[in-house]
């Protein structure tokens, strides 16, 4: 699967694939600003958590659910 990861804002981010069992599959994405950037992962079946690990960005909402 290949991820695409924009970034619109005036921050840096990052993007973090998380498995079912927690554990963080790399690679981990960084993005400047008005930046993009992307990835290609081999996701088996299941449910993963996207996220943000910039100090705050995960609490404020930058976590998202995957389903494959």
């Amino acid at each position: 699967m290949r991820l695409a990861y924009p970034n619109e804002g005036t921050q840096t981010h990052t993007l973090i694939v998380q498995d079912p069992k927690g554990n963080d599959i790399p690679p981990k994405l960084r993005v400047g600003p008005g930046k993009e950037t992307g990835a290609t992962y081999q996701l088996p079946a299941g449910k993963y958590t996207l996220y943000c690990d910039i100090t705050g960005h995960r609490a404020a909402g930058m976590v998202a659910e995957l389903t494959v």
